[in-house]
């Protein structure tokens, strides 16, 4: 019996594709790789990434974008305005727990049009933020100050991100996306702006784990009090949350602040992770997407003979986390090189994904001389399988478009949670999962 998921609580589920039961079989291309180890099988009933994640008896999936937009989207009775929106990672996050989306914005162009391609009925305002009042984002969405349900936000974060230039950046202009330039550490206190303009009900904030380390944490500081006296005022909890403790296969650290405004009475909730036997391997998550025929734009093969190519082959799964840098010494290379750096990997198949970012392509398969396909990418990062990319054929442009987003299922955790314990409260016996997952008792 299929039916919709009727509560949040933390508990997020896993990707469409097919399931066929019994034990997880991995690939036999998986199989192959030297220094890999093939991941254990669970017994049925476990966590499984299978293309869906299956958990004691209850079995959820990501439903397809036009599920997700004709059916789920809206059926909560709540609306969010999302700022920084990029290509619409939290945005189909907000709408499979059942918000409706009126009003986005994006500055990038190409992030838009790939937020147009899977939201026909979003209004994407591609503009500056700075440039943008409240007022406008109120009229567009239909909504009079203190109407909305809920204001979300990514503000870029390459300023803070522990993999850039931190704090040699503050007050520079940052480059991204192609042609595109923009001063990014003052964005959170455009989002502050927003929020003391629109009033909402609640708020979601997301940045890179970076902020709550080294130099910036007085940069955090400073954005916790802003947040605190927007508007009306709001009760204000930044947290470190795991993404692969909410369904998503990815091992990706991400601060969210979470902000109630003070006369709703209410303290800001996070949803609860999942245990650690349900966390989710990259093996099982990708096991049923076929590889990429060789000369495929689909991924980057790794040339014969190059650095990067025999940084692969010495590199092991089964020790550091299969870092090239470590491969490098191995060889006797005592600079890693520009193509080789501390943040590429061989994948290691029986853990979760490491962070996928929006630079350059660098987690490799570990069976295969390649790095993942955009398709493989897209499963990890928890979108649905048909995700589109408003006809960009470019690989390098689509992994930044995906790299850049907020892994769906991890919003939709989150979003879920908001819903049932703040805006819509319930009682906790019935929070069981991430609501607007499709759920079919077994």
């Amino acid at each position: 019996m299929a039916r919709r998921g009727e509560a949040a609580g933390g508990r997020a589920g896993a990707l469409q594709g097919p399931h066929r039961g019994g034990e997880q079989q991995v690939p036999a291309r998986a199989q192959s790789a030297p220094g890999s180890r093939i991941p254990r099988r669970r017994r049925a009933g476990q966590g499984r990434y299978a293309g869906r994640y299956e958990g004691a008896r209850t079995v959820i999936r990501v439903p397809s974008i036009d599920v997700i937009n004709n059916e789920l989207a809206g059926s909560a009775g709540l609306k969010v305005i999302s700022t920084f929106a990029g290509g619409g990672g939290s945005s189909t996050g907000y709408k499979m727990a059942g918000y409706k989306v009126p009003v986005a914005l994006e500055f990038v162009d190409k992030a838009a049009a790939t937020y147009r391609a899977n939201a026909p009925s979003t209004t994407v305002i591609e503009r500056d933020i700075r440039t943008v009042q409240p007022q406008e984002l109120l009229e567009l969405a239909g909504v009079d100050v203190g109407e909305l349900d809920v204001l979300d936000g990514s503000p870029p974060c390459q300023t803070f991100s522990t993999s850039g230039l931190r704090e040699k950046a503050w007050g520079e202009e940052v480059h991204y996306s192609g042609s595109y330039h923009q001063r990014s550490d003052d964005l959170f206190f455009e989002f502050t702006r927003m929020l003391g303009g629109l009033q909402p009900k609640t708020f979601v904030a997301e940045n890179v784990s970076g902020l709550f380390k080294g130099v910036a944490k007085g940069y955090f500081a400073e954005i916790h009090r802003a947040l605190e006296a927007a508007g009306p005022g709001y009760r204000v909890v930044a947290q470190m949350v795991q993404a692969h403790r909410l369904g998503v296969p990815q091992k990706r650290e991400r601060v969210i602040f979470i902000g109630v405004r003070k006369d709703l009475l209410r303290d800001p909730v996070f949803p609860r992770p999942l245990p650690a036997s349900e966390i989710v391997s990259v093996a099982e998550a990708i096991a049923d997407i076929p590889s990429p025929p060789p000369g495929s734009k689909d991924c980057d093969w790794l040339k014969e003979g190059s650095r990067t190519r025999m940084a692969w082959e010495h590199a092991s799964v089964l020790e550091e986390q299969g870092c090239f840098t470590y491969a490098y010494r191995k060889l006797g290379w005592s600079q890693p090189g520009k193509e080789a750096r501390f943040n590429w990997f061989k994948l290691p198949p029986h853990q979760p994904c490491p962070t996928i970012t929006g630079k350059v392509p660098c987690l490799c398969h570990w069976a295969e001389p390649r790095t993942l396909s955009i398709q493989e990418a897209v499963r990890l990062q928890s979108f649905p399988d048909d995700f589109r990319f408003a006809d960009d054929n470019k690989f390098k442009h689509r992994w930044e478009r995906v790299g850049r987003s907020v892994p769906p299922l991890m919003m939709a955790a989150i979003a879920g949670t908001i819903r049932d314990e703040i805006l819509k409260p319930r009682p906790r016996a019935t929070a069981r999962f991430a609501g607007g997952i499709w759920q079919e008792t077994i």
